[in-house]
């Protein structure tokens, strides 16, 4: 019988067409988080930075970096990317992004080898086996993280402007198909480095 620890592992994930990352990652510029909230302290404009985003292009930035780690009730990741290290992957108001896991429950995710026949098993997820192409199921929402487009404010030439931005959410007009490059097994969760 396997242990949660024996079903983790770290990994590189990518996307056959362009990038995927945190918009603060794939974008020059400081994006208003759309979500933010009024404080009696101030004015205050969170980044939409930790939000999961995509682009068309090729970037020179380095694949996102997660550790998977098995529960029973589905994967759950965290980032171990040196942007938003230690944060998992949640989801809020339609769109996945980076949260500290104090404030806000991970995402729970399945995957899912994609092009495989009715009936046949996917490929295994083990070290050394290459990139093996699959979709990332939010088992919150029953469906295939997407792409999906959203407005987003940001500020230039000392004024607010709008431009689309492509995100990860829960359902859009795409599913995502994702490389996942194993580069570690067995790995431990990153506040409990001794369990077995």
């Amino acid at each position: 019988m396997t242990t949660h620890r024996q079903r983790s592992f770290i990994a590189t994930l990518s996307t056959p067409s362009g990038r995927f990352g945190f918009l603060d990652q794939l974008h020059s510029v400081f994006y208003a988080d759309p979500q933010r909230t009024f404080t009696w302290t101030g004015i205050s404009i969170p980044s939409a930075g930790h939000m999961l985003g995509h682009v068309n292009e090729k970037l020179t930035s380095e694949p996102l970096k997660l550790y998977v780690r098995f529960t029973e009730g589905g994967y759950i990741l965290y980032v171990r990317s040196k942007a938003h290290f230690g944060k998992c992957i949640g989801y809020k108001n339609g769109y996945f992004g980076a949260f500290d896991p104090k404030e806000q429950s991970p995402a729970k995710f399945g995957l899912e080898a994609v092009g495989v026949a009715d009936g046949a098993s996917g490929q295994e997820i083990q070290l050394g086996g290459g990139a093996i192409l699959s979709r990332l199921i939010s088992l919150d929402t029953g469906k295939p993280l997407a792409l999906r487009e959203q407005t987003l404010s940001y500020y230039r030439n000392k004024a607010w402007r709008s431009r689309p931005v492509t995100c990860i959410a829960a359902h859009g007009a795409q599913a995502m198909d994702f490389h996942v490059n194993v580069l570690e097994t067995n790995s431990a969760y990153l506040s409990h480095p001794d369990e077995i």
